[in-house]
C-alpha cells in the first residue's frame, strides 16, 4: 500500500459459518502515491471493504475482497 500515507484499518467480523468468515472493514488514510492507477492526490479518503475467507487446516484457502472503489476515486479526484 505504497499509494496510501498514514492509514488506520479497524475491521469486525460479521459472520463466521463453518470454514468462511465474512468481515467488513474500513480503509483510511492519504492517497499520496500510486493507488489504483491515479497518481497521488494528497486528499484523505475512507474506503468501505467485505471480505470473504475460507479457512482449511488453518490456512486461507481462498479469499475475495469487494472494495467500494467509486468512492475512492470520487474523493480523490480534482475538484
Amino acid at each position: 500500500m505504497a499509494g496510501i500515507g498514514a492509514r488506520s484499518i479497524p475491521g469486525d467480523p460479521l459472520d463466521e459459518r463453518g470454514d468462511r468468515v465474512a468481515a467488513f472493514w474500513r480503509i483510511s488514510g492519504r492517497h499520496v502515491g500510486m493507488l489504483f492507477g491515479i497518481p497521488g492526490s494528497d486528499k484523505e479518503f475512507t474506503v468501505n471493504s467485505i471480505s470473504r475467507l475460507t479457512i482449511r487446516d488453518g490456512q486461507i484457502a481462498e479469499y475475495d475482497v469487494q472494495a467500494d472503489l467509486n468512492a475512492f476515486r470520487e474523493a480523490v479526484s480534482p475538484t
